[in-house]
């Protein structure tokens, strides 16, 4: 009895982390769904995509598209983009020249970090949303993206 009683524990505690554990694997963009590959087309010409990585996390569903270039024999991801399972953007990142930012900008880098010598600049764009109520008397926030996905809770006293 004791026996299957482990069993049966072990069985719910394996097919829980199943259900609810992170899945990364790497897909063709035939395999995209149709609202995916639309958005990613706005963004690169398909043979310039070099990785294509679909990711199931708590039955939340996302797509992270890679563009590489190569410069002094180094790859480096040019541009790399997020997407929901309905082509929504979660995340847009850009590889941009250190030159491109403003000259208040670099006198900062200058001012913070002396004599760095900067090998990489991203400009890193998010979409979610920040939601705001009451539950049970309790102000409540949290932060809401394409795919469903909840990054961040606060609950207030009042």
């Amino acid at each position: 009895m004791f026996y299957r009683f482990s069993l049966l524990i072990l069985c719910f505690i394996f097919s829980t982390i199943l259900a609810f554990g992170k899945e990364v694997e790497i897909v063709k963009f035939d395999s995209l769904p149709d609202a995916v590959q639309k958005t990613a087309l706005s963004f690169f010409n398909a043979k310039n995509i070099t990785q294509i990585t679909k990711i199931s996390d708590e039955g939340h569903i996302r797509f992270k598209l890679e563009s590489n270039k190569t410069f002094n024999k180094k790859n480096f991801i040019a541009k790399e983009v997020v997407l929901a399972n309905n082509g929504k953007i979660i995340k847009l990142t850009r590889e941009v020249p250190y030159f491109a930012l403003s000259s208040d900008l670099m006198n900062e880098v200058e001012k913070h970090f002396p004599d760095t010598k900067v090998n990489q600049v991203e400009s890193v764009q998010y979409h979610y949303f920040d939601i705001s109520g009451e539950l049970n008397g309790q102000k409540t926030q949290f932060r809401m993206y394409e795919d469903g996905s909840i990054t961040q809770t606060q609950q207030e006293q009042n």
